[in-house]
């Protein structure tokens, strides 16, 4: 019965589609996003206190991962959600949209939530595999929304960089199902595959690891694979640009996850935590020149997304308890973090009618709620002090200056140094620096503003980082726990 809250988007999508009114689209998609959380929560909170939860005979399997990654959907589903009432409606007031096409908005962002929960869920790594898909398909509409030339232009580049990694991820599939074939498991249930790695061919899972880390590698943003992403964040309307940061490619993280402990388990050696961590440190040190020298704040974003999801990946192949904690603990705050940066540069990128960091000036003085919140946000993204960034960061580097070969901790430090220096000194000329004397009168074109009391639930995200680097509270280190140990291979 608890599963129930799957229908929520698929009706919410519906609904929203067909109401004619834009203020019954507006209301509808938030009841929608509020419902999501509420619902989900006591699925949640029953994996975290009795294990992982088997439902509909096998093919919906729920384990302290799967809980982490509901988690991340349902709460930045609800934050963008509601944030996307005073957004789109500015949108629409501005003629950008009209009425129907705010329909269709809502019916492709709550389809894309409904993806992202399959692919949570779901117990065959084969339904795995479509579920990534399909949000694919479903999100580069999202992407193109606007139906200019650049956003067009980066959804066929989304979809054509993403399919090709997703076919590539599919041939792994394949391999693994004929491994598992030559032991006698006629099945590629995640539940059934993890007690009976141990017998699969060796040489095999090797090579499917090999495709699987490419084609959901490519979803997920590891570099070189990554090109899609800058241009897909930068196009899609800003709540869309936080779905998908924080939420989509975390899912394609775990599809990564899930082979890995196989491979683990079948491969002897350190072949997988080796590739993990090269393509983990790769991706932070490619990241680096682009977030130094950016001009876009929207992908200044999109390559630190890269950087983080190079240091999660990196601590996945370290492998220790400490690292895997970081992992599980940073993939959290990442997701947080950035969800609510993209929601507060959405806002900030209406108030300058740009994108570009050079144009955007003085933001604390002309408009103190977003200077304030992207300061703090990037300062958070960043990994400063006391947010919880800085300690999933150090908890990492901790981890890799204590592997058996200490030079991790200090190949993951150098990049992590470098970023915040491109990041404080980006922020510190959009919040407290003059604009140039060519800017001077369309920057005081902009006017102070307070913000609609649905914009603010941005800052609801960036409070619960906050939080969780003060003082993590014990559910939540609970919840992180068992995740990690679902990623160091148990059952649990």
């Amino acid at each position: 019965m608890e599963m129930w809250f799957l229908a929520i988007p698929a009706v919410t999508a519906c609904l929203c589609l067909f109401v004619p009114s834009p203020a019954w689209k507006h209301r509808i998609n938030a009841l929608g996003g509020l419902l999501l959380p509420i619902a989900a929560m006591p699925l949640i909170a029953q994996v975290l206190r009795e294990g992982p939860q088997v439902r509909w005979g096998g093919h919906l399997y729920v384990d302290a991962l799967s809980a982490l990654l509901l988690m991340i959907i349902v709460l930045v589903g609800f934050c963008a959600a509601c944030f996307s009432l005073a957004y789109m409606e500015r949108e629409r007031q501005a003629g950008i949209i009209d009425t129907a096409k705010l329909g269709r908005y809502y019916l492709w962002m709550h389809l894309f939530l409904l993806t992202m929960l399959a692919a949570a869920m779901v117990n065959n790594l084969g339904l795995l595999w479509v579920a990534i898909e399909a949000t694919t398909l479903v999100s580069a509409l999202l992407v193109g929304f606007y139906g200019r030339e650049a956003s067009i232009e980066a959804a066929w580049k989304y979809i054509l960089l993403c399919s090709v990694g997703i076919a590539l991820a599919l041939l792994g599939l394949i391999l693994l199902y004929f491994a598992a074939m030559q032991s006698g498991l006629m099945t590629l249930n995640w539940s059934e595959l993890l007690p009976a790695a141990g017998r699969f061919d060796p040489e095999l899972v090797k090579l499917a690891f090999i495709f699987v880390v490419i084609g959901f590698g490519t979803k997920a943003g590891f570099a070189p694979m990554h090109n899609w992403m800058p241009d897909a964040y930068s196009q899609a309307p800003s709540p869309i640009s936080a779905l998908l940061s924080a939420v989509l490619i975390n899912c394609a993280l775990v599809g990564v996850f899930r082979f890995h402990v196989l491979v683990v388990r079948a491969v002897p050696g350190d072949f997988a935590s080796h590739l993990l961590l090269g393509f983990g440190i790769f991706s932070m040190v490619i990241a680096v020149p682009f977030v130094l020298l950016q001009h876009d704040i929207k992908r200044l974003l999109a390559y630190s997304s890269v950087e983080h999801v190079g240091l999660i990946v990196a601590a996945v192949g370290i492998g220790s308890p400490l690292a895997l904690f970081g992992a599980t603990w940073h993939l959290f705050n990442h997701a947080l973090t950035k969800a609510a940066l993209f929601l507060i540069v959405g806002r900030l990128e209406q108030q300058y009618k740009t994108r570009k960091i050079a144009r955007i000036r003085g933001a604390l003085a002309r408009t103190p709620w977003l200077g304030a919140a992207l300061l703090a946000g990037i300062l958070a993204l960043a990994g400063a002090p006391p947010f919880g960034l800085f300690m999933s960061e150090l908890t990492v580097v901790a981890a890799g200056l204590g592997a058996p070969k200490g030079w991790t901790g200090m190949a993951l430090l150098a990049p992590l140094l470098l970023a915040f220096t491109g990041m404080v000194y980006h922020v510190g000329k959009m919040v407290l620096g003059m604009p140039s004397l060519k800017w001077q009168r369309s920057a005081a074109m902009v006017q102070a503003t307070s913000g609609s009391p649905l914009e603010w639930i941005a800052l609801l995200p960036l409070a619960l980082v906050l939080m969780m680097g003060i003082m993590l509270p014990e559910v939540v280190r609970e919840g992180l726990l068992q995740a990690a140990a679902v990623l160091g291979g148990a059952g649990r």
